[in-house]
């Protein structure tokens, strides 16, 4: 048998995958284009693929060959949906629970993003570094009051060094968490359940898997010092539209947009920044039907809720079914 030299082995190394996944379904669709529209503007290549949040993909599939995205098998990702019934003790949107897909998909490395969010750097810089830390898990914003109640947040801390973050975006490797792992720790996590925080949905979980495993986890500022510490919508911060990229009045970059859990779009601060991701790559005419949609959207329900507080006199009625009509 003839020898190998090492070098030759090392030649035909295949380099790991990497690429991003998003948990989407036609639901968020508007979402999901602004998301994936400012993600190729800072990534042109970079591959990216959805976890099906549920079946209701047909809208998704006709958009995966123009804007180049893959979508998991929907079947096999039913298998997470199990987990919120048993830790949480509700099949309320069990599909969360579906981002743990990611954990055994076709990336060896990964950026895993919720659909409320936007780009505004290049992710594929992010992967890069990431891959040469010592870390498993990176986060984007500290969350332990969204993952457990203060006594078993203190305990945790005290026996695992918990780190709290929040789940909507991260970056970690292939393998980190098993489907053995899950079925250990699930049962551990339900008889914990009076102090998650289950109003997070699949935030405790993943952070107790996470803790637990005693997984090494960092916040992305371990990454780049220059970085934003959190990502979310609400940090002051200037858009610059032009580039596309977002930065903190102390200069530090914010590298995404996170809505984190606001209900597009009624709840959704900044729609300027939304928009400008979202009308990317459209014409005038597009340009404007969409921001027409989202406005009218956007003030509709405030317009009801500011009606409703009216005594229902008969013009008033009649305004109310005219507003229902646009």
């Amino acid at each position: 048998m003839p020898v190998v030299e090492k070098s030759v082995v090392a030649e035909n190394k295949l380099p790991p995958k990497r690429g991003v996944y998003v948990l989407a379904n036609d639901a968020v669709i508007e979402a999901f284009l602004a998301l994936v529209h400012s993600l190729r503007r800072h990534d042109p290549e970079l591959p990216v693929t959805v976890i099906p949040y549920n079946d209701a993909l047909a809208e998704l599939r006709k958009l995966a060959p123009q804007l180049r995205f893959d979508i998991l098998d929907e079947a096999p990702c039913r298998r997470f949906d199990a987990l919120a019934q048993q830790v949480n003790g509700s099949p309320l949107a069990a599909g969360m629970f579906r981002k743990h897909a990611a954990f055994a998909g076709p990336y060896d490395e990964f950026i895993y993003l919720d659909a409320d969010i936007v780009v505004t750097s290049s992710l594929q810089e992010i992967l890069t570094a990431f891959a040469a830390s010592p870390y498993d898990l990176v986060y984007f914003d500290p969350d332990m009051s969204q993952v457990y109640l203060p006594e078993l947040a203190a305990q945790m801390i005290a026996t695992h060094q918990a780190q709290g973050f929040n789940a909507g975006v991260f970056v970690a490797r292939k393998g980190l968490v098993s489907d053995a792992d899950r079925g250990r720790l699930a049962p551990e996590a339900a008889q914990l359940r009076d102090q998650l925080k289950v109003s997070a949905i699949d935030q405790p979980f993943l952070n107790y898997t996470m803790h637990r495993l005693r997984r090494r986890l960092a916040l992305i500022t371990e990454l780049f010092p220059t970085m934003s510490s959190s990502v979310f919508a609400t940090v002051p911060f200037r858009f610059d539209r032009r580039s596309g990229r977002a930065t903190l009045p102390d200069g530090k970059s914010l590298p995404l947009i996170h809505w984190a859990g606001y209900n597009y779009p009624y709840y959704i601060i900044r729609p300027e920044v939304y928009l400008a991701c979202r009308t990317l790559n459209l014409n005038f005419v597009e340009r404007l039907r969409c921001r027409w949609d989202f406005y009218r959207r956007h003030h509709k329900r405030k317009l009801r809720n500011a009606l409703a507080k009216f005594p229902p006199t008969a013009q008033l009625v009649q305004l109310r079914e005219r507003w229902k009509k646009v």
